[in-house]
């Protein structure tokens, strides 16, 4: 579960730290009603400024006033990607350097996510072989497995995931 802790800044001036921790959503208004109702709560009468002050399961592009559509947006991404780890589309979305950016290679580029490039890249080559009925053949017993895989490497865009697996995408 993806979520913000919102901080009063009128008390954190004040030296009270007054804050919330709130769920990420889809919807923006949900956030922000949870906001004003924090910011309604605070010691200090009229406090109207808030920051993002600290996050759970969320990139590292969501700062302190980054503002509560890029967690909205990554919301969305976790929901519509719910079988992928959110921890892995973390790491999806630092590389892309964007949300927006993420969700579009998802949706154009993606493979999946394996254990090494290597395991996808022999699937291919098994699926070629099949494909040629070479599969159970004298040639296929030589087929060079490593320098396939080294050579279709540099057609894909591999990601390190946290999770020690890789996500790969077409470049």
């Amino acid at each position: 579960m993806s979520r913000i802790y919102v901080a009063c800044l009128a008390a954190y001036n004040n030296g009270i730290l007054h804050g919330r921790w709130i769920e990420a959503s889809t919807n923006v208004f949900e956030m922000q009603d949870e906001i004003k109702a924090m910011l309604a709560a605070s010691p200090i009468p009229d406090a109207e400024e808030w920051a993002i002050h600290d996050t759970e399961d969320l990139p590292s592009i969501i700062g302190e006033f980054s503002g509560l559509e890029p967690v909205a947006e990554f919301a969305a991404l976790v929901e519509d990607y719910d079988w992928i780890d959110v921890r892995d589309l973390i790491d999806i979305v630092e590389e892309a350097r964007s949300i927006e950016q993420a969700r579009e290679q998802l949706e154009n580029d993606f493979v999946g996510i394996f254990d090494e490039f290597e395991d996808y890249a022999y699937e291919i080559a098994d699926e070629q072989l099949a494909c040629h009925g070479q599969a159970d053949s004298l040639a296929a017993r030589y087929f060079d497995y490593e320098a396939f895989a080294r050579d279709l490497r540099m057609d894909m865009h591999v990601v390190n995931l946290g999770s020690g697996k890789v996500a790969i995408f077409h470049a």
